[in-house]
């Protein structure tokens, strides 16, 4: 057995506010929609993402192991 123990997950992500993004949906007629299918109503925030990284890269999170954590305001489940 080694000495080492390897701890993964996976960030699944969906409708993030980024530069890009913010051009794309920019206008109300294709944001809207989109929008009101997340159950959150509204788009992710790249801080929210970042939040979520530090604590997977914490100690708090030291018995998660081989998960997949989407973070997309609810929509991968309705």
């Amino acid at each position: 057995m080694s000495d080492y123990v390897g701890r993964f997950s996976v960030l699944g992500k969906r409708a993030l506010v980024t530069d890009t993004a913010k051009q794309a949906w920019s206008d109300e007629t294709k944001n809207v929609p989109v929008k009101a299918r997340i159950p959150l109503h509204r788009f992710g925030e790249q801080v929210e993402i970042a939040d979520l990284v530090l604590y997977l890269a914490s100690p708090a999170s030291d018995f998660i192991c081989g998960q997949v954590v989407v973070i997309d305001g609810g929509y991968s489940a309705v």
